[in-house]
């Protein structure tokens, strides 16, 4: 494909995949759903009407749309990522629909997860960490299912307040065009420009007060596209795969999804049993609103992302601690900004940050 034919493509594919979500979301969410495919309010949730859960469907029609039409579907890996993409939207869709107990979605997605190494096992000899590396192809993989499974729920823990999860996974999808821009690989680069723009699309309809959610299906779809996306489009021209630069990019998420666990098996609960303890929970107990949940988060994200790209030239002992830092300043210190401002009533400097947010977004 030459250069210039290429970005014609790129900011067409981009412009289609837009549309394609923006129009698709609206069929959909005036479409007359079962009352399955509602979130219904509750007590642990913020929102208050029943709203549709199909945003992840959305979002995966407006990408298959494009590929289609760019016959996109002729490459391999794009096969496999369209396989195993409806595999995981189709378990969360179910789980939207039947409300199925933790225990049968994660025996599916493990299941998910063992079909998806089993088609990669071919081409993946050996594992790499920045300095570390694995050549023992069972250790390997459990390495990446245990990833998997992480990315893919911590993921759908982060799927609680408007436009956070989608906005996150714009942050990630645009690392990985970048990365594979700096690789010359096109491919993955045009598939996460489709996936970004898709994402878009949803969020026009995401935005307060939301016209549908990405519900299970989404979550679940967009955590195992994050999680895989490096691995079924690592460089043909090695068979090493080198988990750290993801692993960066969504630490937030590993973090984050480490202290709601840990939290809940402290507590003697379930560590699948949703609560109020995650990152966006602790900043609506400072009654913050959405906008800046989503904006302190994904700067959060963004960060970490600047720091996976950086990660090759920096010595690995500041890279820890770099991040070591960003994690405290956005996971650990936001937990214990009620008890501070309980213990030490800093409950007039949240008000005088009100007043001056009101005031400004006012004009």
């Amino acid at each position: 494909m030459q250069y210039n034919n290429f970005n014609f493509n790129i900011y067409l594919i981009g412009f289609l995949s837009l549309l394609f979500s923006i129009m698709i979301g609206r069929l959909l969410y005036k479409s007359d759903l079962p009352s399955s495919l509602l979130d219904m309010p509750e007590k642990r949730k913020i929102h208050t009407r029943p709203t549709p859960l199909v945003g992840g469907i959305t979002i995966i029609f407006s990408t298959l749309s494009v590929i289609i039409l760019f016959r996109l579907y002729a490459d391999t890996h794009i096969q496999q990522f369209i396989i195993f993409s409806l595999y995981f939207l189709f378990v969360g869709l179910f789980d939207d629909l039947f409300r199925w107990s933790y225990k049968k979605k994660l025996i599916l997605q493990i299941l998910g997860i063992v079909l998806f190494i089993i088609s990669i096992s071919s081409y993946i000899s050996h594992l790499t960490f920045i300095s570390i590396y694995s050549d023992y192809k069972f250790f390997n993989f459990i390495i990446i299912a245990l990833w998997m499974l992480i990315i893919i729920n911590a993921f759908n823990f982060f799927d609680g307040v408007n436009f956070l999860a989608g906005s996150l996974a714009i942050v990630f999808f645009s690392s990985y065009a970048i990365y594979y821009y700096r690789l010359e690989e096109n491919l993955p680069l045009l598939l996460s420009v489709v996936l970004i723009f898709s994402i878009i699309g949803f969020l026009v309809h995401n935005r307060a007060p939301a016209k549908m959610f990405l519900g299970d299906a989404g979550s679940m779809f967009l955590g195992f596209a994050i999680a895989s996306f490096p691995i079924i489009f690592k460089s043909n021209a090695v068979y090493s795969l080198d988990l750290a630069f993801p692993f960066i990019v969504s630490f937030i998420l590993i973090t984050d999804t480490t202290f709601v666990i840990v939290n809940r098996i402290i507590k003697g609960k379930s560590p699948f049993k949703p609560d109020k303890s995650h990152l966006h929970h602790q900043f609506l107990n400072l009654n913050f609103r959405n906008r800046y949940i989503v904006i302190i988060i994904i700067t959060g994200a963004i960060l970490h992302s600047i720091l996976a790209f950086l990660s090759q030239d920096i010595k690995i002992i500041w890279l820890i601690a770099l991040i070591v830092f960003l994690n405290i300043i956005f996971i650990v210190l936001p937990r214990f900004f009620p008890v501070l401002f309980k213990k030490y009533n800093l409950w007039e400097l949240k008000n005088i940050y009100d007043n001056i947010i009101n005031y400004f977004g006012n004009k």
